[in-house]
């Protein structure tokens, strides 16, 4: 039951949510199946809800039959889906007003359709819609209306609008796209050769195309990119975000509140203060909006940043809470390795470094992001421990590692390097060579960014406080 569909979708809502659905539940016009409810009713009463437990519950009586439990799941699951095409819908009226439009001329009412057309005229539809996806639907609308009617051609058709829409459609994407590749960049190198990117961005900046909130907001949300990575271009992007949050569909949503979280996650890479907690917050809005879980996963990447920042704010136990209520919401074929590796981590900032070691030996390190990440808690864990042969010996084969992983680019290489040297550096050194210490503290300072800088930082200065109190003895 736990890995139903149903109770998948049943944990991405919200509690208001939850309520809207047991209402509706409750009404004969939607559900007729009284079992429904009763099952409904146990997700939000059960913490860990099973198929026999329920089953009991409600026909105490009767042998337990597996069938008609999943049978019920996969109804309630169709109820859900229900019930999220009309939260999508409800304040859609731009697609709204297009099904009522198709309803219409499928029944013949052409009094109602022509009626419709006068009442909601076309910016007005733009305004409540501006997914990307809207503009491929008008599109293939106004194809539509070249299609035969009770063996009558439509006399008119609107060809300019037609072609206003494909283009919509087409810049929109092509400028998600754009970002996606560009933010990749730092860390996977990549061969892809992006047609028409000027032209493309020089159409999205004039007229008519620049008049459509959407389109502004992937512009804005470009420059917050290095190289430009511009402040202003950010706070832009967030005000017209928040101030039009209501006309964008989840997928647009997703892919600005995550496209916002970049720009922090970046900033937090630069030391920038309280980077970290805004980056956090925007996680946290996301969850509450259930943006997090995209059809019924969440990406093991949003899994592994969301608590990597809850860690790092000390927010061990919201930190736990989460690991354990999305680790199935992952998708099987990432699960594994997704949960042991942020078990890890929590388990490393509970200072469990046994835990972390049995955690780590269960991730497949093929992932270039696990392999990196993995090696660098293994590291912190092995110095926690005194395990100094194993963590030389682990410099050494990350060194190799790096070497042979060509797809991470050669800057993000030398970040790791950097480390690694330090680190070979330190332990290297004459535990009571003060000057040697003091020196490699300093050296640390002078070298630009690199992984784990704060970290390093804070060991060499700990040897050196007890070096100094040996020679005050």
């Amino acid at each position: 039951m736990l890995k139903s569909k149903s109770y998948l979708a049943f944990l991405n809502m919200n509690e208001k949510e939850r309520q809207e659905l047991l209402s509706l539940l409750n009404v004969p016009m939607f559900n007729l199946d009284e079992h429904l409810l009763l099952l409904f009713e146990y997700f939000l009463e059960a913490t860990q809800p099973k198929k026999e437990e329920w089953f009991s519950s409600i026909l105490p009586d009767q042998t337990f039959d597996d069938l008609f439990v999943r049978r019920l799941l996969s109804e309630l699951n169709k109820k859900i889906e229900q019930y999220f095409i009309w939260k999508q819908l409800e304040n859609r009226e731009g697609i709204k007003s297009l099904l009522l439009l198709s309803a219409y001329r499928e029944r013949r009412l052409y009094r109602h359709f022509d009626g419709l057309k006068r009442r909601k005229t076309k910016p007005d539809l733009f305004e409540y819609a501006s997914d990307s996806f809207f503009y491929e639907y008008q599109y293939l609308a106004e194809e539509d209306k070249k299609t035969t009617e009770m063996g009558l051609r439509i006399p008119k058709t609107n060809t300019a609008e037609n072609l206003l829409q494909l283009d919509l459609f087409y810049i929109t994407e092509k400028l998600r796209f754009f970002y996606e590749i560009d933010n990749s960049k730092h860390i996977i190198e990549t061969d892809d050769l992006i047609h028409l990117r000027d032209e493309t961005i020089q159409l999205a900046q004039s007229p008519p195309f620049n008049e459509y909130v959407q389109i502004q907001l992937y512009l804005k949300i470009l420059d917050t990119l290095p190289p430009i990575s511009s402040d202003v271009a950010f706070k832009e992007s967030k005000e017209l975000f928040i101030k039009n949050l209501s006309l964008f569909g989840d997928r647009e949503k997703r892919f600005f509140y995550l496209a916002l979280i970049n720009f922090w996650i970046r900033k937090i890479n630069k030391g920038v203060p309280d980077a970290l907690r805004q980056c956090f917050q925007l996680y946290q809005e996301m969850e509450k909006q259930g943006l997090l879980v995209q059809g019924e996963h969440i990406t093991p990447w949003s899994y592994k940043n969301i608590i990597t920042a809850a860690l790092l704010l000390n927010e061990v136990n919201w930190a736990q809470r989460f690991i354990t209520k999305y680790k199935d919401a992952l998708r099987e074929e990432h699960r594994t390795d997704a949960f042991y590796f942020n078990s890890a981590k929590l388990n490393f900032a509970l200072k469990k470094y046994g835990k972390v070691l049995s955690n780590l030996q269960k991730v497949e390190h093929e992932d270039i992001f696990y392999g990196l990440d993995s090696r660098i808690l293994l590291m912190k864990s092995y110095y926690y421990t005194h395990e100094i042969e194993a963590l030389l010996s682990l410099t050494d084969s990350f060194r190799i590692y790096l070497k042979r992983k060509r797809k991470i680019p050669d800057e993000r290489k030398k970040r790791y390097l950097t480390l690694i040297r330090f680190i070979r550096n330190y332990f290297h050194t004459n535990p009571r060579d003060l000057a040697r210490f003091k020196r490699l503290k300093k050296n640390i300072a002078a070298s630009p960014k690199f992984i784990e800088k704060n970290w390093l930082t804070e060991i060499v200065e700990k040897k050196i406080k007890e070096v100094e109190k040996l020679y005050n003895k």
